[in-house]
């Protein structure tokens, strides 16, 4: 379980992203967003995560109860995931775990009301996952540190501004000098020694993150200060960030920089193809004329990706170990489930689909499905 909670850190750009609320709850007018961030204690001892509000983030480092026994059949939960939003001058806090080895699976577990008193997720418990602590703490909008770049790459040319922002953050930007369009980029934060962000920014519908002379813009969250002890405010960044641009993919498939997040990179990229593959095929047959025949079998295809899956990678990027292997076909599950998700999610049994739009709809997957196929590698 600890090498996939590690593949989808790298797979995602980032994860965590006394008086803390002296007003009253119902006579609180401002909007909270600009004032405070919601403090989230999601394991005994571990540093406090501070979490925008308006934004959602799972957590896969949570304590489960002693001695927990899943009964046969039920699958453990792999994170608990906090969706916020503020409503009439409140923060509300819905909490979902997320089940299977590739978090493919949510269910809804409740929702809180967070104002000035700590509040303990005790729902979480009837999953055998140790509640959860959450709180607003202050956060007065602030400008970062900036971080030093560190650039491996030679197409890219990454720069840095301030950001005035409630949580600590700078905003990246990145200018492509290739004649080819760029599919993504790796990159990650050090600070103190250890590894604080990681992420491959990249397009989850066949079109390039950067086309050629453009750019890329995003906000990325600063590292703060760990503490384990709340104060009712958001910590302080620590100066000395370092961001470092490991490698550059493009969409033809070749790339510049650090191999191995070169090859992660392809990884997800050969999930979505095999995936898209497998969609098509279905869409095409005798199943996709009807609703009532497509969508049984759309909730049972086939998302797995075997080491045999994983052939024509292996070739292009000759010496992988097997445990290397692994991790990529772990990689390229990922892309594959999240694609079933939301395929299931439309088109499954769950969401009836009605005749008069069932046809244009598959037309229209189709040809979606098919763009995206024939723009990958």
């Amino acid at each position: 379980m600890q090498n996939i909670k590690l593949l989808l850190a790298v797979l995602l750009m980032v994860l965590s992203c006394a008086p803390v609320f002296v007003a009253q709850q119902n006579k609180q007018t401002q909007s909270m967003s600009g004032q405070y961030a919601l403090e989230v204690s999601y394991a005994r001892g571990a540093p406090f995560v501070y979490q925008l509000i308006g934004t959602s983030t799972w957590y896969a480092g949570f304590q489960t109860i002693s001695g927990l026994k899943y009964p046969a059949g039920v699958r453990p939960v792999e994170a608990i995931k906090l969706y916020t939003r503020e409503e009439g001058g409140t923060l509300k806090v819905k909490v979902t775990i997320l089940r299977g080895q590739n978090l493919e699976f949510e269910e809804t577990v409740s929702e809180y009301t967070v104002g000035s008193e700590k509040v303990v997720v005790d729902d979480l418990s009837r999953f055998g996952v140790v509640p959860f602590e959450l709180s607003l703490a202050r956060a007065p909008s602030t400008v970062a540190y900036l971080p030093r770049i560190n650039n491996s790459t030679k197409s890219l040319i990454v720069s840095v501004e301030p950001v005035v922002s409630s949580l600590p953050s700078y905003r990246i930007r990145v200018l492509s000098s290739s004649a080819k369009p760029v599919a993504g980029f790796a990159y990650n934060t050090w600070l103190e020694g250890r590894r604080r962000f990681s992420g491959m920014p990249q397009q989850f519908d066949g079109t390039p993150l950067i086309a050629v002379g453009g750019s890329y813009e995003k906000v990325f969250p600063y590292a703060l200060k760990t503490t384990t002890q709340s104060t009712g405010e958001v910590p302080p960044p620590i100066d000395g960030l370092q961001l470092n641009v490991t490698a550059v993919i493009f969409a033809d498939g070749t790339y510049e920089g650090d191999r191995t997040d070169a090859v992660r990179f392809r990884a997800y990229k050969l999930g979505e193809k095999i995936q898209l593959s497998r969609i098509l095929e279905l869409f095409r047959s005798k199943s996709a004329s009807s609703w009532d025949t497509l969508a049984p079998k759309v909730d049972e295809l086939n998302y797995k990706i075997t080491a045999t899956d994983m052939a024509s990678l292996i070739t292009e990027f000759p010496g992988l170990n097997d445990g290397e292997v692994e991790l990529l076909r772990g990689g390229a599950e990922v892309s594959a489930s999240r694609i079933q998700k939301d395929l299931v999610g439309t088109f499954g049994t769950r969401k009836r689909m009605d005749s008069a739009v069932f046809a244009a709809a598959v037309s229209g997957a189709i040809a979606k499905c098919q763009k995206w196929l024939d723009s990958l590698p």
